[in-house]
């Protein structure tokens, strides 16, 4: 299965985004702002 790192400060729309790729066959994780993210990546993350 494929990850996705999702970063997207409104709640809703990281949780609806989540859900559909989800629903596509993808583990979708959410972060709040880019922030957090540089903080604790993933292993295997890539960023661009």
């Amino acid at each position: 299965m494929k990850r996705i790192l999702i970063v997207e400060d409104e709640a809703k729309l990281a949780r609806l985004i989540s859900r559909i790729l989800g629903e596509e066959g993808y583990a979708a994780e959410t972060a709040g702002d880019g922030r957090s993210v540089s903080r604790s990546p993933s292993p295997g993350a890539s960023t661009s």
